[in-house]
């Protein structure tokens, strides 16, 4: 080594431990500067987890978003049976929450580069959804969707009406000993389930029974001593926590809250029609509000906008054409009651599914999903992934269609990894394909696409320095549909 290149490394490594220091020498240019930029670029913005499934292996997928832009794969986190619903804690432990449907169980992953299942919490039977409360962030809810009944056999066997099932309350702690722990579990009605929670006194939450056509009203206010059914961290299996219990329309799934008009909308995917609930209504309990707005089948995923102003209703019109489907969105303004102020999209030889918005409302982004006879089916683009300008709702233009990979089933979702606000990517799983196409934040194109092999089906995003990521089981303004 010449005397000249010992000289030029003492100050860089000297200036790596002395932030904001200059080296001058050799063309006057700041090695340090430069060096520190490298670095930077090399860390971890954010760690993006998806659950994959194959013939012979179930696991989780980690890949690790860097901050210059690099993408990594990270080592499987197997499993023994195949993951479910995934979310990462809104509490910043560092722990992401999986449930693993046909165990009954949900499991707790440490982030990171060295990914570790740090423990299993039994629930109820076939969990699948599982959502973070805004109200109590360290509160995950898990939908126990029960068995092709929509009967929990595991926590509702012993109760008054056994023939329902449940969701979990799964308490996550900093504790590393502690860990998380079942703070509640709750009978309800048939499944399948999906929540919905108001972000205002009195904190209700509506929990959607599909299978018997109610939902059930929950107390979600941490100072009210009918909190969760104030069961401790222990809790018997029990109907106590239920407020009331209300009859909507058929086979009600979706629910979303709307924080602009403090009420609640079903859907009932029997009957095309939504019902809208008070929380305000019957002493703080929830109530019906007037007769069900008609908007039609075809349905699968509705949720607010950003405003909650918009309630947004995604699915595929399989009905109008016998060889073709359509993709459709509607819009409807709830400052209307009647839900006659609204706006429809209907693209040919699509289908739409799960949306997602991002966090300024300037973008609507939209994954494609395949229903229908075999000739509808043929004929969607179910690589394709939509770009809508929802700057102006309730009457969005589309502006881009990426190509991503393709998936075959009837449901698809995604997530955003957003910094400042700002959308950096979106990760779109690709089921037939056993890879992850990964979407550029500003000009809407693919960067990459990371092969998992296996079937990667739902995602969740956790960034160490922060939570802008809008996850893949449901976001914006209220749950998703699967």
């Amino acid at each position: 080594m010449s005397l000249y290149t010992k000289n030029s490394i003492l100050p860089l490594v000297f200036c790596v431990f002395s932030i904001g220091c200059t080296v001058t020498k050799a063309g006057d240019y700041n090695k340090s500067a430069t060096l520190l930029n490298l670095l930077a670029a090399g860390q971890t913005q954010a760690y993006v987890y998806i659950s994959n499934s194959s013939t012979s292996s179930f696991g989780i997928n980690p890949i690790q978003a860097q901050v210059g832009g690099g993408f990594s794969t990270l080592p499987e986190i197997s499993s023994s049976v195949q993951p479910a619903g995934l979310i990462a804690s809104g509490i910043g432990t560092g722990h992401v929450l999986s449930t693993l449907s046909n165990s009954n169980i949900v499991q707790i992953i440490q982030t990171g580069a060295q990914q570790t299942v740090l423990k299993t919490i039994p629930v109820g039977t076939n969990p699948l959804e599982i959502v973070v409360d805004p109200n109590n962030t360290d509160h995950h809810w898990t939908m126990n969707n029960g068995n092709a009944s929509g009967i929990d056999s595991i926590l509702c066997s012993s109760e008054a009406n056994p023939n329902v099932s449940s969701i979990s309350v799964v308490h996550d702690d900093p504790d590393p000993v502690i860990i998380a722990y079942i703070h509640a579990s709750i009978c309800v009605g048939k499944g399948a389930h999906k929540v919905a929670f108001q972000t205002v006194s009195p904190f209700l939450a509506l929990v959607t029974n599909q299978s018997d056509n109610t939902v059930s009203v929950i107390d979600d206010d941490s100072n009210s001593p009918t909190f969760l059914g104030a069961p401790g961290i222990n809790p018997p299996d029990t109907n106590g926590g239920v407020l009331r219990t209300i009859t909507v329309g058929t086979a009600p799934l979706n629910v979303a809250y709307s924080s602009f008009m403090n009420l609640f909308y079903v859907y009932n995917t029997g009957a095309g029609t939504i019902s809208v609930i008070d929380p305000n209504g019957n002493s703080g309990t929830g109530a019906l509000l007037g007769s069900s707005l008609n908007v039609g089948k075809g349905y699968t995923v509705m949720k607010t906008d950003v405003s909650g102003r918009y309630l947004i209703l995604s699915g595929t019109d399989t009905t109008t054409y016998s060889s073709l489907a359509y993709g459709i969105l509607r819009f409807l303004d709830l400052a209307d009651p009647t839900g006659a102020t609204f706006g429809l999209t209907r693209i040919p030889k699509a289908g739409f599914s799960d949306f997602q918005q991002s966090p300024d409302g300037k973008r609507l982004f939209v994954a494609s999903a395949v229903s229908g006879t075999s000739t509808q089916i043929s004929s969607i683009n179910s690589g394709a992934f939509y770009i809508f300008d929802s700057s102006s709702l309730p009457n969005p233009s589309l502006l881009q269609t990426a190509m991503v990979g393709s998936s075959n089933q009837s449901y698809r979702t995604f997530s955003i990894n957003a910094m400042s606000g700002s959308v950096k990517n979106l990760f779109v799983p690709n089921y037939s394909d056993g890879t992850v196409t990964i979407i550029d934040g500003m000009s809407y194109n693919p960067l990459t696409t990371v092969s998992v092999n296996g079937n990667p089906t739902y995602s969740t995003i956790f960034q160490p320095g922060g939570a802008d990521a809008l996850g893949g089981m449901g976001g914006m303004g209220g749950m998703s549909g699967m």
